[in-house]
């Protein structure tokens, strides 16, 4: 008996040892993880800085060149530049002038050939009330229950909707 609880004891004191040194390797592995989570951010961090600086730079860099271009320009070239900008505007002003004068001439062509076609079948009578043989055939007179009997519609065993009752088999018409 003494044996079994010295090896309880045992088996005791080394599921306690392994314990603590996984809790030791729990607390370094997170001690590694807030460090690398923050040298990520540092990092990230310098990354937003550098492109910031860098864009800083191009940002000069395009202001000095305009103040270059713009201190190189006499006024010789202001005029010419304006004269190809009003050459350019007045070019499509003229354009979409043209592009409205044939819009609306095409308009008023398509306006004058409806009027000629109107001119030419206005010898033609209108036949638009007038019913066909065919039509006339077609109507049904007004149904008089004094003279006549009722007629049953012509539909399946003269169900008027159209709804026919499933087919029972013979074997089993009585249940």
């Amino acid at each position: 008996m003494e044996w079994k609880q010295n090896k309880e004891k045992e088996l005791l004191a080394k599921q306690q040892i392994l314990y603590e040194e996984k809790k030791i390797q729990r607390q370094k592995e997170k001690e590694i993880y807030y460090i690398n989570k923050i040298k990520n951010h540092y990092a990230l961090e310098e990354y937003h800085q550098r492109k910031k600086q860098e864009q800083e730079e191009k940002a000069k860099l395009i202001e000095e060149e305009k103040n270059k271009l713009a201190q190189n320009i006499n006024k010789f070239d202001i005029d010419r530049i304006k004269d190809k900008e009003d050459a350019l505007l007045q070019k499509k002003l003229d354009a979409k002038q043209v592009k409205v004068s044939n819009k609306l001439s095409q308009e008023i062509k398509y306006q004058n050939y409806k009027i000629k076609e109107k001119e030419k079948l206005k010898y033609v009578p209108s036949k638009l009330k007038e019913s066909t043989t065919q039509s006339k055939n077609r109507k049904r007179e007004k149904f008089d229950p004094n003279k006549e009997q009722k007629k049953d519609a012509y539909t399946m065993a003269n169900n008027v909707l159209g709804r026919t009752t499933r087919a029972v088999p013979s074997w089993r018409q009585g249940l």
